[in-house]
């Protein structure tokens, strides 16, 4: 099993920012520039096409963009795996085809507080 950071995936992407997904624009939510593929929400994985009603994207956090979906799934996976009581979504932004994943698992000042990244715990096979 290959086991990816959270210093991989802000590596895999190409921009990170605040997490402004409930903000709004000219009256408009930002959410509507997206389309929601998966989201994790506090151990579970929904697919809101499936479940809509479960659908939940966290309010906090950071977003990280990607330009290819394999590297947004790979960062999606990692941050559920690594932060398996937190909140994750992987997103598709219309407007630019990026890939999306936003989670309350890096704190936007946390990045630039913590230069040599997030630590990371071993983790065996027993």
């Amino acid at each position: 099993m290959v086991l990816f950071t959270t210093d991989d995936c802000m590596d895999l992407s190409h921009t990170i920012c605040r997490n402004f997904w409930h903000g709004t624009e000219d009256g408009v939510p930002k959410s509507d520039w997206f389309d929601l593929h998966k989201t994790f929400n506090k151990g579970e994985l929904y697919c809101p096409h499936k479940q809509p009603d479960k659908g939940y994207v966290t309010d906090k956090g950071v977003m990280l963009f990607f330009e290819d979906h394999l590297s947004a799934l790979i960062s999606f996976k990692s941050f559920c795996y690594h932060f398996s009581l937190g909140n994750t979504a992987l997103a598709w932004e219309r407007n630019e085809e990026d890939w999306v994943v936003i989670t309350d698992a890096l704190e936007w000042d946390w990045i630039f507080d913590n230069p040599k990244g997030m630590p990371v715990e071993e983790v065996s096979d027993d």
